[in-house]
């Protein structure tokens, strides 16, 4: 499935929030880090840089990632079914291959650095070699 498909499936996926997924092709950018090319994506989108970004595994951005699309982060209400979500999280993260980073500004103890002014978020960027995508996520309560 090509980019612009996963993108629109994650999109229609959440229609009471606010989501952005937006892949994009890589230049030959030479010796910048995923957190320099992450910040350069969500200046580039028009939000904030967060104070920190945490790096996430695969397995760990594959559940971070199905689990919101799953669930309304303001209550917890089941918005999707979990195969269906994990499918769309599958998908996008297919998009950037094994050995992509994967990074987020949502803290292991659950604290947000906030990307955005929505009340909740949830913020993925991948990294792979020659491609870099955002999901954001937005909920109020």
């Amino acid at each position: 499935m090509d980019s612009d498909a996963v993108r629109a499936r994650i999109e229609s996926a959440r229609p009471r929030a606010r989501v952005r997924a937006r892949p994009r092709r890589l230049l030959d950018v030479g010796a910048v880090t995923p957190t320099q090319i992450a910040n350069a994506l969500i200046v580039s989108e028009g939000l904030q840089t967060p104070a920190n970004w945490y790096s996430l595994t695969r397995e760990d951005a594959l559940k971070k990632l199905s689990f919101t699309l799953a669930k309304d982060m303001a209550y917890g209400t089941p918005i999707l079914p979990e195969p269906e979500a994990t499918e769309h999280a599958q998908l996008w993260l297919a998009l950037y291959g094994a050995t992509a980073q994967h990074l987020t500004n949502n803290d292991p103890r659950g604290f947000i650095s906030q990307v955005s002014s929505a009340t909740f978020e949830f913020c993925l960027v991948s990294v792979a070699t020659d491609l870099v995508g955002l999901v954001l996520i937005e909920d109020e309560d």
